[in-house]
């Protein structure tokens, strides 16, 4: 039981660890960055973000990870940490 339950953890942390990847290698690519410039804590608008940067950069996320992001959820988009922790919870419901 406790194997199983430890075999769980882990493979929940490697899909998180998958799914920021993509995120920084996407942010990194939308806002022309080096992925290693772009840290979980950076703010999207610390990275030259803007207003239709963001819409396009939530289209992308929509369609890389095949979810529908509505006008309020993308509000909370503002860093990559808040973009991997919204589109986990989305994967596990």
């Amino acid at each position: 039981m406790l194997l199983l339950m430890n075999q769980k953890k882990v493979k929940k942390m490697t899909e998180h660890k998958d799914i920021e990847t993509k995120v920084v290698a996407l942010v990194a690519k939308q806002f022309e960055l080096e992925p290693a410039r772009v840290v979980s804590a950076h703010d999207f608008a610390e990275l030259g973000a803007d207003y239709l940067a963001m819409i396009e950069l939530v289209m992308r996320l929509e369609d890389l990870f095949d979810l529908e992001i509505n006008d309020e959820d993308a509000q909370q988009i503002t860093s990559v940490r808040a973009t991997v922790s919204y589109i986990v919870a989305k994967k596990t419901i």
